[in-house]
């Protein structure tokens, strides 16, 4: 009977132990544990392959480019002393020409707590700017994380779609998937959304 009690308390204690533990791995909406490692431009290649892989047509991606903390506020929403202070690495690719609204950012934080906070932070008013292209707009971009890895996607939507499900069976877990900017077509055609034509030709 004592030993049973002890069993009990001892369950008891551990179970009590863990919630706290659980609650804040949840309390960002992020996941704490990946499959993914490597540098931002290693994960970066890992998503671009899968969709190469699966014929997903991008629009004129260029090789990716590594990310300064003197240009992270333009390139991927943070300030140059939050840059510093929760990157490992960082990297994008996008479209080759300005008349196509296409981005795909990997950035490696230092830990899955700055990890956490860079998805805060790029999705807040000052974050990552999805109206930074000339004359186009990406159909939608989005944030997500997984682990210590923060991926941002601006451009059509089959890509920002493929991008998230290929990051998605890469990491094995995710956390919540943050909608920056949506399109919403209000059918007047005079606005060039996603690098498609700015006026009708003919």
């Amino acid at each position: 009977m004592k030993t049973r009690r002890i069993i009990t308390i001892a369950v008891v204690a551990i179970m009590a132990l863990s919630l706290p533990a659980c609650s804040l791995a949840n309390a960002s909406g992020g996941a704490t544990r990946t499959n993914l490692t490597g540098t931002a431009e290693d994960v970066l290649n890992q998503i671009l392959g899968a969709l190469e892989d699966e014929g997903i047509q991008m629009p004129m991606p260029l090789p990716p480019t590594e990310v300064a903390g003197d240009m992270s506020q333009n390139a991927i929403g943070l300030s140059e002393d939050d840059f510093d202070r929760l990157v490992e690495s960082a990297y994008y690719s996008q479209a080759a020409i300005a008349t196509f609204a296409h981005q795909i950012v990997m950035i490696q934080a230092k830990d899955s707590a700055a990890a956490a906070e860079i998805k805060t932070l790029v999705s807040g008013a000052n974050g990552y700017d999805a109206m930074k292209w000339i004359c186009v707009i990406p159909d939608s971009a989005v944030v997500v994380t997984s682990g210590e890895y923060v991926m941002i996607v601006a451009s059509q939507n089959s890509v920002v779609d493929a991008a998230l499900e290929a990051f998605s069976a890469a990491a094995g877990t995710t956390g919540d998937v943050v909608r920056l900017f949506e399109h919403i077509d209000d059918g007047t055609g005079d606005v060039n959304f996603g690098g498609m034509p700015l006026l009708p030709i003919g």
